[in-house]
């Protein structure tokens, strides 16, 4: 999220927010085009909670995804505490996995700019 916040020179940048298909997947193709990388998208799930809650980082804990794309069996919180969500590069196809949100595993992260909502 940090990397986003600036990236453009100015406040208001944010983790990209897949919100369907047609946006999840073009973005998906530039972003594995660059690298074969893992990517940091603005999904997370509220930690410690059963059932497991994802949501848009803009939009809150209080809100739910109204789309999903993810990998077949995910999310499935295999390591206890992957509360945070990439593109996975294993698949390298914009499908979503559920991963750990340490600072410390290699993704680059996708940015947009602005308050408007693709859909």
């Amino acid at each position: 999220m940090d990397d986003c916040k600036t990236i453009f020179g100015t406040a208001g940048g944010r983790l990209f927010e897949p919100r369907n298909t047609k946006v999840n997947d073009e973005v998906a193709n530039k972003a594995f085009a660059i690298s074969d990388n893992p990517w940091w998208v603005g999904i997370r799930a509220v930690p410690d909670r059963i059932p497991r809650h994802f949501y848009w980082l803009s939009g809150g804990p209080f809100t739910s995804l109204s789309y999903g794309n993810w990998i077949t069996g995910e999310p499935n919180d295999n390591n206890v505490g992957e509360d945070c969500v990439e593109l996975a590069a294993y698949t390298s196809d914009g499908r979503w996995n559920d991963v750990p949100c340490l600072s410390t595993l290699p993704r680059l992260s996708i940015c947009e700019q602005g308050h408007e909502v693709i859909w």
